[in-house]
């Protein structure tokens, strides 16, 4: 099975390498078979990786289900447009993140594997100087009991010379202090690649 994550080919972890470097590379717009292109043209503004000590199958639930367990400052999520109780494309999570309301529709899901989502900016209550966003987590299996997760985010700036701080922000001052308190929680290790 090709690796559905993207990345350089930067030196990382040894026992990570290959599958990292047999990768799609950052500039691919296409990540486990789905186009990126027809939600947004956004460049990648953000990609951090984990390996946790999890099955896939619990890391991808937790990915899209369990925010809250390691998201500093989000609470439980709501979902509403499901499909008999199931969480298909199309289902919209709606949640609290430090006192704001976060509506993120699930643009495609495969499930087990990997979904896509956007920032839905008109609903959500917090100000992100953001378009065009769309979030990517995907969770590969590298063992019975360990899995690989990576978490893409593509965005535009709104406010004129800021793209490379705002994507600073993004993801050294949200993705990877989340990343490291999942790795926290449920063990395993934040992975850098640049």
């Amino acid at each position: 099975m090709p690796c559905l994550i993207a990345c350089s080919s930067v030196t990382i972890h040894e026992e990570f390498e290959d599958e990292l470097n047999s990768a799609f590379p950052i500039t691919q717009r296409v990540v486990g078979g789905f186009d990126t292109t027809p939600l947004t043209l956004a460049p990648l503004r953000s990609l951090v990786i984990a390996r946790v000590n999890l099955p896939r199958e619990e890391a991808f639930q937790l990915m899209l289900t369990g925010i809250h367990e390691w998201f500093p400052g989000v609470e439980e999520f709501e979902w509403t447009k499901m499909d008999n109780g199931r969480i298909v494309a199309g289902s919209v999570r709606v949640g609290n993140y430090k006192g704001s309301t976060m509506v993120e529709p699930i643009r495609f899901l495969r499930d087990g594997h990997f979904y896509v989502y956007q920032m839905d900016l008109h609903a959500t209550t917090k100000f992100i100087p953001i378009r065009e966003h769309m979030g990517i987590f995907t969770v590969e299996s590298l063992s019975a009991d360990k899995s690989l997760i990576v978490w893409r985010q593509y965005f535009d700036n709104t406010i004129p010379f800021t793209g490379k701080l705002i994507a600073w922000v993004m993801e050294n001052q949200t993705a990877e202090p989340a990343f490291d308190q999942l790795v926290q929680v449920f063990g395993g290790e934040r992975i850098e690649y640049w």
